[in-house]
């Protein structure tokens, strides 16, 4: 009964919900996400009052990304194998 490293923790909700599906899936969408940041913010202007959208856009994620990894962090290991068990 372990935990993944430190730097896969975060997926550990995220497999817990969707299965191991997940674990290729969500990182390759949030790389697809970071790499539209060029594309979608054509902004001549570097003001963060100017990009307010796209910073809110990016703050979520990354408040996500946090809170998801507190909670593996707290939750024991027996909670999420007996899930992927059950299934």
């Amino acid at each position: 009964m372990t935990k993944p490293w430190w730097m896969f923790l975060w997926l550990f909700p995220a497999e817990e919900m969707w299965g191991s599906a997940a674990l290729p899936v969500v990182p390759a969408v949030l790389g697809l996400l970071l790499a539209l940041v060029p594309i979608v913010d054509r902004s001549p202007y570097m003001s963060p009052t100017r990009r307010k959208a796209l910073l809110l856009i990016a703050g979520f994620v990354l408040l996500a990304i946090v809170l998801s990894g507190v909670v593996a962090a707290i939750r024991p290991v027996e909670a999420h194998l007996v899930r992927s068990i059950a299934r």
